[in-house]
């Protein structure tokens, strides 16, 4: 029937075919063989995947003359084994010479063991019952052997499994909407903790600044005594740290607490002493202490102001002179 056709239909038909059908028409009788060797359907595909050249053997003194059937025939063995269509490239998992179209296609991707049982939600017993191939690790040479899936054998298993790949596909999506809604839950209750810890962080602020206004100070950025009591993370309340303020003021304005101080470090780190800071700290302030109130009546000392300011009750001043 084919061959009562109009020889143009013939072949507006036989270029639509691919080489390896192309190849097996020619092959059927000699009509066909007759019709496939014209050279227009294989110069086009020469030339189309910019083949290599090749020539029928020259006679003597005779021009050389284009064998473009036997060019395409020397690289039959290159084309993409499933669509003949286009050349392809030899994939090691696949185990098939394939081009990047039919690559792409579901039956060809290839995925690992671990997107395997994210993506379908398959444990590593399901996965035993599905074939797989053993690769070296390409990203860490030292690691064990990586198993590669067919997704297309995946889906078929998960077809079984759920009962078809639009049930799975449901499925999957209840779950994830149950995880954004949790985690939508999640980042509501954080954002409610955050609101929260910032309005205990500016009641702190509040208080604190309170106390230390009643001693006449002001809040200092750089402290990082005042700045961890916002933030939640001391132990003391804002009336001690108001008070140990005030007796850095007294010390450093007062006395010669951070010449006593330095002088000391200077001489542990001379003699290569361990120190602990806190208790050099604690030796030169009750020495400064000592020093400022030799010469000085209780009285005196009782009815001192810094700044307008009375020392506060429970600081280091009043113990260590004793009022």
């Amino acid at each position: 029937m084919f061959q009562q056709l109009y020889p143009d239909i013939q072949d507006v038909i036989i270029s639509k075919l691919n080489v390896k059908d192309l190849y097996k028409l020619s092959r059927s009788n000699r009509h066909f063989q007759t019709l496939c060797d014209k050279d227009d359907f294989w110069k086009t595909t020469a030339e189309k995947h910019n083949m290599k050249i090749c020539y029928f053997k020259k006679k003597r003194n005779q021009p050389k003359v284009i064998d473009w059937r036997g060019t395409v025939m020397n690289r039959i063995s290159y084309f993409c084994d499933f669509c003949y269509m286009n050349m392809g490239k030899r994939r090691g998992v696949v185990e098939r010479r394939l081009c990047d179209e039919c690559n792409a296609l579901p039956q060809h991707v290839v995925i690992c063991k671990s997107t395997a049982k994210s993506r379908y939600c398959l444990t590593d017993n399901e996965l035993e019952e599905i074939d797989y191939t053993e690769v070296t690790n390409p990203h860490f040479k030292c690691a064990s052997n990586m198993k590669l899936y067919l997704e297309y054998d995946v889906l078929e298993f998960c077809a079984v499994k759920y009962g078809s790949i639009d049930l799975m596909w449901k499925l999957f999506g209840e779950k994830d909407k149950k995880k954004e809604e949790r985690k939508a839950k999640r980042e509501a209750n954080a954002a409610i903790r955050r609101r929260r810890e910032e309005e205990a962080a500016d009641e702190r602020r509040r208080v604190l600044l309170s106390d230390l206004a009643d001693l006449g100070l002001e809040l200092r950025r750089d402290s990082r005594l005042c700045n961890s009591y916002i933030e939640g993370d001391s132990n003391m309340d804002s009336a001690e740290i108001a008070c140990i303020m005030y007796e850095m003021k007294f010390l450093f304005r007062e006395t010669n607490y951070s010449d006593i101080l330095d002088d000391r470090l200077a001489e542990m780190r001379r003699h290569r002493e361990r120190y602990d800071f806190d208790d050099e700290s604690h030796f030169a302030k009750e020495r400064a202490i000592k020093e400022w109130k030799q010469g000085k009546s209780k009285e005196d000392i009782a009815g001192y102001r810094l700044d307008g300011h009375a020392i506060p009750q429970g600081s280091i001043i009043r113990r260590i002179c004793g009022i």
